[in-house]
């Protein structure tokens, strides 16, 4: 056996040496203890501050639909109808981004120090943001606001049943109404619906039609101009279904008539012969029936 060289001694320590630090330094990684893993952790475990009572803080988070009131009381009957869920794909209608941001970035500017408070209308005092004045443009705060009478709110068909208006009152004649947006309460698929502050719709309707008489005195035209209508259709409707049931009764009349007159006798035959008859010519003796045209022909010996 060849002895090893003095160079080659050399490369097989450092070698070793290389072999140890590599062992050495994975093993004191393996042993670290502030190493953590990341690991999703569930909601549940998640610590909330209730302040004592339980009561934890909904998170809010920016949607694309205008400021609307969930417990709003509206004036309309279809409204506070309790409207079952349907159990079908709802299809969510949306505003364009531009539209929403710039509703909510209006909603949240608030009042610069320099311009005064408005005033209430009510109770006189000065407020700096209310529900009324944010979406109808009436200085009315939040405390004096009465949702059930004064300040209750109506759909936009109700609005143009209720005081004969049209669209162009509502959405093109100047000064335009404010209206909020809600959720229709039947169909989200439907769209969202408007909602107007019932006061300013009263208010276009006595400058349309003048007064409170001249509206009455509309509806009630309309509404006998209605129920011309419907009674002009109904007898129209009944006038045809009595043409229908004369002729079905005329020919059956004339069916049973006519089987009455014309009753087949199911039954054969009989001749009875007149008296016996001579031609000489023939030289022939033949008998002719009373009720038909037979004639028997015979001869005698």
């Amino acid at each position: 056996m060849d002895e090893l060289t003095d160079a080659e001694h050399l490369r097989i320590e450092q070698n070793r040496k290389r072999a140890l630090e590599l062992r050495l330094s994975q093993v004191v990684a393996n042993d670290r203890h502030d190493v953590y893993a990341s690991v999703p952790q569930s909601k549940l475990n998640t610590k909330y501050l209730s302040d004592g009572g339980f009561i934890f803080e909904e998170e809010t988070s920016n949607h694309n639909y205008p400021y609307t009131e969930k417990d709003e009381e509206f004036s309309d009957p279809e409204l506070n109808a309790t409207v079952k869920p349907k159990k079908r794909k709802q299809k969510c209608i949306k505003q364009s981004n531009a539209e929403s941001n710039l509703l909510i970035a209006e909603s949240n500017v608030p009042i610069p120090p320099d311009q005064e408070k408005p005033t209430c209308d009510l109770c006189h005092k000065l407020f700096e943001e209310s529900f009324l004045r944010k979406t109808f443009e009436v200085d009315v705060c939040d405390k004096c606001r009465d949702p059930k009478n004064i300040h209750a709110l109506i759909t936009k068909s109700s609005a143009k049943e209720r005081y004969l208006l049209n669209d162009v009152d509502l959405d093109i004649r100047e000064p335009k109404l404010n209206y909020l947006l809600k959720r229709n309460p039947h169909n989200s698929s439907w769209g969202d619906m408007r909602l107007y502050l019932e006061a300013q719709i009263a208010e276009r309707a006595l400058e349309i039609w003048g007064s409170e008489d001249a509206l009455e005195k509309e509806r009630e035209k309309r509404l006998k101009r209605n129920e011309e209508s419907k009674l002009k259709s109904y007898s129209k409707k009944v006038k045809g279904v009595y043409h229908k049931t004369f002729a079905l009764f005329i020919s059956e009349l004339k069916l049973q008539t006519r089987s009455s007159l014309y009753t087949r006798v199911h039954k054969s035959h009989e001749h009875v012969f007149g008296p016996e008859k001579y031609d000489s010519k023939s030289d022939i003796y033949y008998k002719c029936c009373i009720e038909c045209d037979y004639k028997s022909t015979y001869e005698k010996l």
